[in-house]
């Protein structure tokens, strides 16, 4: 994160197949809280990742994902997922759902 902005870092500009990719390796890993993390700083969302990361602890101080916490960042990425497909089409979008 940028101390001054409090935006995500974006090192590098993903192409949809490399959000693809990344997302599948983390939810392979079972880390779907990253895997939409990813799609967040994809779509340069500062809110969501803000959340993100709340959910992260939430779920490292509960030592499990409470359900209703699952549910919210399911919505979450329910919002990005409609960005994602607004911006790149339906295909990128039945593509990237398939990788979570």
């Amino acid at each position: 994160m940028g101390i001054v902005t409090g935006k995500p870092k974006v090192t590098e500009s993903l192409d949809t197949k490399q959000i693809v990719a990344r997302v599948a390796k983390s939810t392979d890993k079972n880390d779907h809280t990253g895997a939409v993390m990813e799609l967040s700083v994809f779509l340069n969302d500062t809110k969501s990742f803000k959340k993100l990361e709340a959910i992260e602890t939430i779920h490292t101080i509960e030592g499990s994902m409470p359900s209703e916490i699952s549910k919210y960042r399911d919505n979450i990425l329910k919002d990005l997922m409609n960005k994602f497909k607004s911006k790149y089409g339906s295909d990128a979008a039945k593509e990237l759902n398939g990788a979570f």
